[in-house]
């Protein structure tokens, strides 16, 4: 339905500000029985600002976030399947659980963050990724292929705690390609 979730509050994945393009292939299209019967959608846009959090696991055919104050937040212990990928244009992505993307394309915004991403590829041309997140050190793993070129940025923290050094971590599982920027 057009307009579908326009003014719910912010909190399910399914239902965060500016999610449109639901059409669900599962369900009989009824509000509520998405929940308990999990749908699958196709081309979800988060366009709006506000923040859209993963309260489910759940599988979609492609993810995209395009707004300045959008985010999109996927919480450790959770999964999210996105059988296309993720385009991100503008906007923040907090991974700390795991992303199951076909391929992820981070045109621009801030992907951050202390989980997983599992991808065939994983293209940083022009946002930041920033392991753990801002002055939090973590490690950030991605599961295929990394290719860094253009005003991708890495942005990386080291530093001492306590006494203690710590430091960012990036694991890359398959072939890496570091151009564009590193930040420490």
């Amino acid at each position: 339905t057009p307009g579908f979730g326009a003014n719910l509050p912010e909190s399910s994945v399914l239902l965060g500000p500016g999610s449109t393009g639901f059409v669900p292939n599962n369900t009989d299209g009824v509000v509520g029985v998405a929940f308990a019967n999990p749908a699958q959608y196709f081309d979800v846009l988060l366009h709006r600002s506000g923040t859209t959090t993963v309260d489910m696991n759940v599988t979609i055919d492609k993810l995209a976030i395009d707004n300045n104050g959008a985010r999109f937040t996927l919480p450790r212990g959770f999964t999210f399947n996105s059988l296309i990928g993720l385009e991100q244009f503008r906007g923040n992505s907090v991974i700390d659980g795991t992303l199951n993307a076909g391929v992820v394309a981070l045109f621009g915004g801030r992907m951050i963050g202390s989980g997983t991403v599992a991808t065939d590829a994983f293209f940083n041309v022009g946002g930041q990724l920033l392991p753990g997140g801002q002055n939090r050190t973590g490690s950030f793993t991605i599961d295929g292929d990394y290719v860094q070129v253009g005003t991708g940025t890495l942005i990386v923290d080291i530093g001492a705690i306590l006494g203690v050094q710590t430091q960012d971590l990036l694991t890359v599982t398959g072939d890496a390609i570091l151009g564009g920027n590193l930040v420490v």
